[in-house]
C-alpha cells in the first residue's frame, strides 16, 4: 500500500491529445465534402477538387497549430489565432462553392469535424470516435 500522487500535466499534452484526433477529423472532413457536394448536385470532378483543396488547407492549419502551440501563446491561444480564422474562412468559401440547399449544413459539418471533434479529445486521454462524438 502506498500513497497515490496526482500526475502533473506535461507540457504539450493538450496539443498531443488534439493532434491525435486530427487524423480522424481530417478524414471525416474530406469524405464529408466529397459525399456532400456530390449528393448536392455538384459535379464529381468539382467535388473531388474542392475536397482536396479544403483538405490541404485544413492540414496546413493543423500543421501550423502543432508547430506554434508550444512556442508562442500556448495551445488555446494559438488555436484561437490560427485554427479558428482558417476554418471560418473555409466555411465561408464552402458556402460560396456549395449549392445553396446544402451549403449551411456542409459548413456546419466542416466546423464540427474540423474544430469541435479534435478539441473534444482534450477532456479524455484515450477518446475514441464514438465517445468523442457522443460527448458533443
Amino acid at each position: 500500500m502506498g500513497v497515490a500522487l496526482p500526475t502533473v500535466a506535461q507540457p504539450g499534452e493538450t496539443t498531443n491529445a488534439v493532434l491525435a484526433e486530427v487524423e480522424r477529423g481530417w478524414l471525416l472532413i474530406f469524405s464529408m465534402i466529397v459525399l456532400g457536394l456530390t449528393l448536392a448536385g455538384t459535379g464529381i470532378g468539382q467535388a473531388v477538387l474542392l475536397s482536396v483543396l479544403f483538405g490541404a488547407a485544413s492540414a496546413c492549419a493543423y500543421g501550423l497549430l502543432g508547430d506554434f502551440s508550444d512556442v508562442l501563446f500556448g495551445f488555446w491561444a494559438t488555436a484561437g489565432f490560427i485554427l479558428l480564422p482558417v476554418f471560418l474562412l473555409l466555411t465561408w468559401l464552402l458556402t460560396r462553392f456549395a449549392p445553396p440547399a446544402s451549403a449551411k449544413l456542409l459548413a456546419l459539418q466542416l466546423l464540427l469535424f474540423g474544430i469541435v471533434y479534435p478539441c473534444a479529445a482534450v477532456s479524455t486521454r484515450n477518446a475514441s470516435l464514438f465517445t468523442s462524438i457522443s460527448r458533443l
